[in-house]
């Protein structure tokens, strides 16, 4: 494909492009003239023949600079009733020059195209509801907006220049984290700083100038088509943000101006107050988002910072797998695994469709962008700010097609970030490496229509942030095939010994979606049943949100309480909520030589330097001081069996019976009577027991029952 003009040369865009129907998007370079008689040739790439060109010229027009005019007051719900004389919307220019804005618009929030109006440099032009109003209450000159008017309870304004560009865009709420001071109360809604981001609530605060009393006699503070008052700024910041279950934060006051006075509330924390600049270490031992406030006084102005949800207190990880086998002598042997499991393997299968937070792995939406959806196909979390997202083709609205799991119903994937390039980790609980080891999965590109997806691989022997991982994957990055799946290998002998994280970091450019699925870090092979090969392309439309908004401050903050640096120490174990070890158990298995007859329940805790987890998962035995073999009057036949069997009891009129499993679950609880038949052919192969007690006598017998 060649740039063409009469009397110049040609200009390559691109080459060797496959024959197809397709579409060439292409960025004008920087050298290219500006001019209104470009055409598009196309030929065959060796010969020249057969070629077209466009059948019509196209303009390529000089390079636009949006001049830098800021949206820096906005007056939207006066303190008057009724009628809102006092709105306004205060423009400066930020840059260097003078700029000219004859056609600029309000293409959000009000109707208005600005007439021949220049505004110098560090000068200020206002736009109002009221003209006359804004003369006789503050003394200044403002256009008036054709129609409309602001919301009281906040909009989106967008500013754009006379060729549709976008100059400056505001999305403002009368809700934290705005400061709901500016709703109605008297003051504006102002931003002292030109040279901050001015989509971040937190750089606007309410007027602290007083400019006069309407004829309601409503006092007003405002600073229309001045700069602000000087005025005291609170800030402050915690580390660590995240922590364990009684865990410490150490906070530190970052405020500015002549200031005197500072009150701290610690939501969820011991101490939950503190008068003074320097608080001293806060505790926190209840799990949960904890709100942090800051109020700062001069002895005249006060003024207040509240960080929603700033501090997160998460249980520190538990033992997970406990079970439990009765030996013959009323005896229990427990089992479980620590916190760090020797190898790793993961289908997506038992997590709820459409999750963003799927534990035990670890999620880092690094690029706060909103995400694409599919045009026409709708499911939850949809556009939402996100990494990786447990995505169920069958379960959306309607049913995606043209995306097959590589094994099962559901797979991990991470949609393009509408402001690309993606920057997404999915990361694994922290893994034992035996030698050996390989990390594989399998991975796939939805389509190439947007290009192929693109991820990286990292492993980290520290933490869970995206600094601490070390790339082992080749080159810049490594594409996903669209066609069918593939599958991606790793060797891991170099951290034989060693507990790691692994994380794949989708790193696609406005693509679409990166597909993943049926991961494994071990020796063997893995046992995964996969679906049979489906080669197949997407074909949705990429689809966005307009009213998903991106966040100003990349998400880039560790999600899971695997990023908690906690010592282990060993082991708690429970029976019937009571512990049990009279020292800590430093091994994964523990021996309980003389539980009492009845039914227990067992759960096992991890203790760290920082505390003690939360419990594993329970089980449930059944001693019965009865051997198998107490009365040989009852039988249990066929045994083995396939599920269908016979309790044969003489001289028992009505039984109750009770089958378990090994782990002490309940899966079958009736009444019968002898010569009873029973069908539990849905039970998997495996060794059951078989309570058996006479409701006449109370008294009780075990049979064992092997299903095959």
């Amino acid at each position: 494909i060649n740039l063409i003009r009469e009397g110049q040369n040609p200009i390559l865009l691109v080459s060797n492009l496959p024959v197809a129907n397709q579409s060439f998007t292409w960025n004008v370079f920087s050298t290219v003239d500006p001019a209104t008689d470009y055409k598009i040739l196309i030929s065959e790439t060796t010969g020249g023949s057969p070629s077209d060109e466009s059948d019509d010229y196209f303009s390529i027009t000089a390079q636009v600079i949006v001049p830098e005019i800021v949206i820096t007051e906005i007056m939207y719900n006066p303190p008057e009733s009724g009628n809102d004389s006092l709105e306004f919307i205060e423009l400066y220019n930020n840059g260097a020059d003078a700029i000219d804005l004859t056609g600029f618009i309000f293409s959000k929030g009000v109707d208005f195209i600005f007439p021949a109006i220049t505004i110098l440099p560090e000068s200020y032009v206002l736009v109002s509801i009221n003209s006359a109003a804004m003369l006789s209450t503050f003394g200044v000159t403002a256009e008036q907006w054709t129609s409309g008017a602001l919301s009281n309870s906040g909009e989106e304004l967008e500013l754009q220049d006379a060729l549709g560009n976008v100059v400056d865009y505001v999305s403002f709420s009368d809700a934290l984290p705005w400061d709901t001071l500016a709703d109605g109360y008297g003051p504006s809604l102002t931003l002292c700083n030109p040279n901050v981001d001015n989509a971040i609530a937190e750089n606007w605060t309410h007027s602290i100038h007083f400019a006069a009393i309407n004829v309601a006699g409503d006092s007003i503070w405002a600073t229309p088509g001045m700069a602000c008052d000087d005025a005291i700024l609170v800030d402050f910041s915690g580390a660590p943000t995240q922590v364990g279950l009684g865990g410490s934060v150490v906070f530190t006051d970052l405020s500015f101006g002549s200031i005197t006075q500072w009150t701290w509330i610690f939501e969820g924390g011991t101490p939950d107050t503190w008068d003074g600049q320097t608080p001293p270490a806060i505790f926190y031992n209840e799990v949960g988002s904890w709100d942090v406030t800051l109020s700062v006084s001069d002895g005249t102005i006060t003024t207040e910072l509240l960080k929603t949800d700033y501090i997160t207190v998460e249980e520190l990880p538990a033992p997970f797998n406990l079970m439990a086998e009765v030996g013959p002598f009323d005896d229990v042997q427990l089992s479980w695994n620590g916190t760090v499991s020797e190898g790793f393997s993961d289908d997506f299968e038992s997590y709820e469709d459409f999750v963003i937070d799927f534990a035990p792995w670890t999620n880092l939406d690094v690029d706060g962008s909103p995400t694409y959806g599919m045009t026409g196909i709708d499911w939850p979390n949809v556009y939402s700010e996100q990494s990786f997202i447990i995505f169920n083709p069958s379960q959306t609205t309607p049913a995606v097609t043209d995306i097959i799991p590589h094994s099962g119903d559901k797979l991990a994937a991470c949609f393009a970030a509408t402001a690309p390039p993606n920057n997404d980790w999915l990361i694994t609980p922290e893994v034992n490496i035996a030698d050996g080891f390989m990390l594989k999965f399998w991975a796939k590109s939805y389509t190439d229509q947007y290009g192929l997806e693109r991820f990286k691989v990292g492993v980290s022997t520290t933490g869970l942030n995206p600094s601490d991982f070390t790339i082992i994957s080749e080159g810049a990055y490594v594409e996903a095939p669209v066609a069918d799946w593939a599958e991606f290998s790793y060797d891991l002998s170099a951290y034989a010994g060693q507990n790691v994280y692994v994380g794949i970091q989708c790193v696609s450019n406005d693509a679409f979606i990166l597909l993943v699925d049926d991961f494994t870090i071990g020796a063997t092979k893995s046992t995964i049943a996969y679906n049979p090969t489906q080669p197949v392309i997407g074909k949705a439309i990429k689809n966005i949100s307009f009213t998903t908004q991106p966040n100003s401050h990349p998400a880039a903050t560790v999600k899971s309480s695997r990023s908690i640096a906690a010592e282990l120490l060993g082991f708690n174990v429970y029976r019937d909520d009571v512990q049990i070890n009279s020292a800590l158990v430093t091994e994964t298995t523990y021996h309980d030589p003389m539980p009492a007859i009845g039914t227990h329940d067992y759960y096992v805790t991890s203790v760290y330097t920082e505390g003690e987890s939360g419990p594993s998962n329970v089980v449930t035995i059944l001693i019965t001081g009865i051997s198998d073999n107490q009365s040989e009057s009852v039988t249990v036949y066929p045994n083995p069996t396939d599920g269908l069997f016979t309790i044969n009891m003489p001289g028992i009129a009505d039984a109750a019976i009770m089958v378990t499993d090994i782990t002490g679950k309940v899966v079958f609880n009736e009444h019968a009577v002898s010569g009873s038949e029973f069908n539990l052919t849905g039970l998997e192969k495996g060794l059951y027991f078989i309570r058996i007690q006479d409701q006449m006598s109370k008294q009780s017998l075990v049979k064992k029952l092997l299903v095959y």
